[in-house]
């Protein structure tokens, strides 16, 4: 009977070592990194969304539905050519403002190692109100001579 509570014990141990050992794997780990490469359904989507018109050549990178919060937010980045650049945004709410080359209004975040604003040197880059308490945030990455990486935050408060 001792023998038969001891190894009773034993697998006790085991099953909480086992659930211990899973919680600091699930709930300690980094979380995975978000982003998915977008289609072409999917820039149809931000364009109505953030109310701009993407060049024809527009090639989309990555992006990101923030919907777990209180409000929504859509992260995405693409690029296109320069030459591009001026129609982009005459076409966009972004025409309304002088676009600045000295204040970045990016912010990084870990969990999306593509949204790499904070590595930019040579930019433009503003915010505009969007209708009922919603905002548009651009990063037009500049060091590519042929090229632009354009950036849009895209949320709500």
């Amino acid at each position: 009977m001792a023998r038969h509570m001891k190894s009773n014990h034993f697998v006790i141990f085991l099953l909480l070592l086992a659930s211990a050992a899973a919680f600091v794997c699930v709930v300690l780990r980094p979380a995975s990194p978000v982003g998915i490469r977008p289609t072409n359904s999917d820039l149809d989507l931000c364009a109505d969304v953030m109310q701009v018109s993407f060049p024809q050549q527009t090639r989309g990178l990555m992006m990101h539905y923030e919907t777990s919060g209180i409000d929504d937010a859509i992260y995405l980045k693409v690029e296109f050519n320069l030459s591009d650049l001026d129609e982009f945004i005459q076409g966009s709410p972004f025409a309304e403002i002088e676009l600045s080359g000295t204040e970045n209004v990016m912010f990084p975040d870990s969990q999306m190692p593509w949204w790499d604003t904070q590595d930019v040197t040579r930019y433009l880059s503003g915010v505009v109100r969007l209708p009922e308490g919603r905002f548009l945030r651009i990063l037009i990455d500049l060091v590519r001579g042929d090229a632009c990486t354009v950036y849009l935050e895209w949320f709500e408060t």
